[in-house]
């Protein structure tokens, strides 16, 4: 058991020092923030302005777009981000309009994220079906009596980018992808310059995690002894 956690606590520390996010894991809504999301800008209801519009091409191009994770390299239109409002549009409203909301008067706050112009093209077409769909429920809510419209629950927009209309980017290849790598050559290396043996190998190095764990203890211990000064 304590072989595993260190193994297991050393992947994650591996996996997080090699810019691995466990947000980016899932597949990317194009309703809800991306799993490339890194830096925005804030964000009224209006469109971007010059300058916003500006600070998100260089943004863009700096982190990639927030839900494929696309720099547009190899584009060579000028503009290859768009300005994208997190939550978008049509979801702010569906929550501001929320009872509760307008009750306490809480409004959902906006942030640009940088969005490719595929992502947003296609962000844009999710949003007008599943905005119809809705429009057409409340409809017919709308005709039922009052206590039938207490079960008749409408669509929550906020989900109509995710599930298999997702951005699925399990093949795109990152560097937290070689945490596996680094916790085989963790396997294999040496302890204090001696070979193991194929037995030990086999049985997935304890002694050399052993020693990593000791020498980070170590280290750690220096660092309190530093503060205690």
């Amino acid at each position: 058991v304590a072989h595993a956690l260190r193994v297991c606590t050393l992947g994650f520390l591996a996996f997080k020092l090699l810019g691995g996010r466990f947000w980016a894991i899932s597949p990317s809504s194009f309703t809800n923030i991306g799993s490339f999301a890194r830096a925005s800008i804030p964000a009224t209801s209006k469109y971007a302005t010059p300058s916003e519009r500006l600070a998100i091409e260089r943004l863009g191009r700096a982190t990639g777009c927030h839900t494929c994770g696309s720099r547009m390299l190899f584009t060579s239109s000028p503009v290859k981000f768009h300005g994208d409002h997190m939550p978008p549009q049509a979801v702010t409203k569906q929550l501001n309009d929320k009872w509760y909301r307008k009750l306490l008067g809480i409004q959902v706050k906006q942030r640009f994220y940088p969005q490719c112009v595929p992502c947003s093209n296609k962000q844009g077409s999710i949003l007008s079906k599943a905005t119809n769909e809705l429009r057409k429920m409340e409809a017919e809510r709308n005709s039922l009596n009052f206590l039938k419209r207490f079960g008749n629950n409408l669509p929550d927009l906020q989900k109509a980018g995710g599930g298999r209309l997702a951005h699925f980017h399990g093949l795109r290849l990152r560097t937290s992808h070689l945490t596996g790598g680094v916790i085989g050559a963790m396997t294999v290396g040496s302890v204090n310059g001696e070979r193991l043996p194929e037995r030990d190998l086999r049985n997935g190095n304890q002694k050399r995690f052993r020693a990593i764990q000791e020498e980070i203890e170590k280290k750690l211990l220096s660092v309190l002894a530093w503060f205690d000064r």
